[in-house]
């Protein structure tokens, strides 16, 4: 298999170039191994045209991505996006109606906590079919929604 043209992060501070044509089935097994604690966070983004891992600091390089955090039974999945030259952050959600008030679920990872909306709670395998859409063209699919988060 050759090289991919996507970085793979595993809790901000392991990251590896992934294969050309990853499987729905590897991302999928990578979220579900999640536990919260020891793994806890994977982000993917497309590496710069003509640059490997090796030549690239996520850091600075990064500048869209598709994330996670949490475990495999409860995660928030976020993605980052440069709009007319500004990075925009957004937790994901299922289309359904929100309800008033602040976020009620709790999502923990690492030493965090992180407070979202029941719609934005996801397990391993929803998360992998965001995951495998944005591997394939740098977006998630159209039926989820948004929510703009203030950084």
């Amino acid at each position: 298999m050759t090289a991919g043209r996507h970085a793979w992060g595993v809790n901000g501070h392991s990251w590896m170039q992934g294969p050309e044509g990853i499987e729905h089935e590897d991302i999928g097994g990578s979220l579900g191994r999640m536990d919260g604690v020891a793994f806890y966070a994977n982000l993917l983004w497309r590496l710069p045209p003509g640059k490997d891992i090796d030549q690239v600091s996520p850091e600075t390089d990064a500048q869209e991505y598709l994330q996670c955090a949490g475990s495999a039974q409860a995660m928030t999945v976020e993605l980052r996006r440069i709009i007319d030259g500004r990075s925009r952050h957004f937790v994901i959600g299922r289309p359904e109606r929100r309800p008033d008030g602040p976020p009620s679920e709790v999502i923990r990872w690492d030493a965090f906590t992180t407070r979202i909306y029941p719609n934005e709670v996801f397990v391993a395998a929803e998360a992998a079919v965001l995951f495998t859409c944005y591997y394939e063209t740098d977006d998630i699919p159209a039926t989820y929604q948004l929510r703009e988060l203030d950084l």
